[in-house]
């Protein structure tokens, strides 16, 4: 310290008054802006100087400006105070110039007001701005609860007549931990937002961006931008966003833009617009738009359209239409419904038919339900119950080859206004058609035996021991 103050007073020594009794009152009295300055500006902040350490006095020398101003430094523990405002700065050293009106804080640095606490290793306050600048270690707080962890963070105060509400910037990738409260003032688990850059409007608003990670009790969200509103209880997440449910069956959705929507600080709704694609353990839905309702943290019920159709594949079926609704009651498929144009198919049992076709259903409208999977079946997947086909509905199924030398499956197609398809262990038992006015139309072809196997099973059987027609040593005997 001797040191530098003895560089300092060398390099400013034409400037330097002597520090007379009269000259360190004048610094301990309070620095007022300018009058220009202070008109129009509601409250500034007024500083008002004080040692840290009311036992030990800071060390203090000024220097006059070519202007005729002062440059303040103080060393050994200061503190300044806004005057009438509950504001206060604190720091080992400070410097303080009256022509720019910035003060420079070092080493240690607190900062407090009735509505945000920041702490770090340096900071820059500009007055006439009331801005902020801290860097090193910053720790920020706000008063309910929420923090701001990193190595720059730009403040805003609030001011009458310069801004109605704070603003927070911080680079360098900050953590942002925001403390939730629902309507009766309960605490909620906290969100934590981490990114290159993230701004805050007051206490609601936030601003993330360059890959952002949200994470929540009930969801891990990333993407390249985000936006969240607490007094809105919306986000949203752009440019390759992905959202995954926290639950206890997880689920996770895709798009070009995934907006959510709580309530008491939940999960209740997530949407996405563009490229949507939904993934669970039961099901996974692609389509221009994916709406998913939440409950108790699970999947409920998926709805899915857009111009490029909606398609919905589970582990026994796939469905296409122009749009699909899934219920899932504890995220456990049970129904899909799929209207427009529906097609649907399932895959015939493997054991019973060897085919690489498909059996299919197509109407106006499908409708499919299932049975929750069995407790034995180690894949959980739900067990189809039945397939109901309404205008214009047609189906072709196959089944399992009878007789001798036969292995391909007969097809059989139909066709009416309604047709119910039902499954018994997974494959199809009985199809319904029923038809307004004209009777029931449909195909049925039988599958023919293998000519080279009804030829070899005609052949007449050589005795076991080899004794019969055909054997040589016979005809010698």
């Amino acid at each position: 310290m001797t040191s530098a103050r003895a560089l300092i007073r060398l390099l400013m020594r034409p400037f330097m008054r002597p520090l007379t009794a009269a000259v360190l009152l004048a610094a301990l009295i309070p620095l007022l802006p300018s009058g220009a300055a202070a008109q129009g500006r509601g409250q500034p902040c007024i500083l008002d100087f004080e040692a840290r350490n009311p036992s030990r006095q800071p060390n203090i020398f000024i220097v006059r400006l070519p202007s005729g101003s002062r440059e303040t430094y103080a060393g050994g523990g200061v503190r300044y105070s806004c005057r009438g405002q509950g504001v206060t700065l604190e720091a080992d050293s400070t410097r303080f110039n009256e022509d720019s009106r910035i003060l420079n804080l070092v080493g240690n640095v607190r900062y407090r007001e009735p509505r945000a606490t920041l702490d770090a290793d340096r900071m820059t306050y500009y007055l006439d701005e009331e801005w902020l600048i801290a860097e090193g270690r910053v720790n920020a707080g706000l008063p309910e609860g929420s923090t701001m962890a990193g190595s720059y963070v730009e403040y805003y105060r609030a001011v009458p007549g310069v801004r109605s509400e704070s603003r927070t910037i911080a680079t360098n990738r900050p953590t942002l931990r925001l403390v939730q409260r629902d309507s009766m003032g309960g605490t909620q688990p906290p969100v934590t937002v981490v990114a290159t850059r993230i701004e805050s409007q007051g206490e609601t608003v936030v601003y993330a961006g360059g890959d952002v990670v949200i994470t929540r009790e009930d969801l891990h969200a990333t993407g390249d931008s985000a936006y969240l509103d607490q007094s809105r209880e919306f986000g949203r997440l752009m440019r390759d966003p992905t959202v995954t449910g926290s639950g206890e069956r997880n689920y996770t959705l895709s798009g070009t833009v995934i907006d959510f929507f709580t309530r008491e600080q939940r999960i209740e709704r997530v949407f996405a617009m563009g490229n949507g694609d939904v993934t669970s353990d039961e099901l996974n839905l692609k389509a221009d738009s994916i709406d998913l309702r939440i409950v108790e943290d699970e999947l409920d019920r998926v709805y899915a359209w857009g111009p490029s159709r909606a398609r919905a594949v589970s582990p026994q079926q796939d469905m296409i239409a122009d749009s699909i609704e899934a219920l899932l009651p504890s995220q456990i498929l049970r129904e899909v419904h799929a209207v427009g144009s529906a097609y649907a198919e399932t895959v015939p049992d493997s054991a019973r038919i060897q085919s690489e076709e498909r059996d299919w259903v197509r109407g106006d409208t499908v409708v499919a339900r299932f049975d929750p999977p069995a407790e034995s079946d180690t894949t959980n997947s739900p067990v189809p119950r039945e397939m109901v086909a309404t205008g214009n509905a047609s189906a072709m199924y196959q089944l399992p080859p009878t007789g001798r030398c036969v292995t391909a499956p007969s097809i059989n197609y139909v066709r009416g206004r309604t047709l119910t398809v039902r499954f018994a262990e997974s494959d199809i038992s009985t199809v319904t058609v029923v038809q307004a006015d004209d009777p029931v139309s449909g195909v049925f072809l039988e599958a023919h035996a293998d000519a080279a196997c009804l030829a070899r099973s005609e052949e007449p059987t050589p005795p076991a021991d080899g004794t019969g027609a055909g054997s040589g040593q016979g005809g010698a005997r």
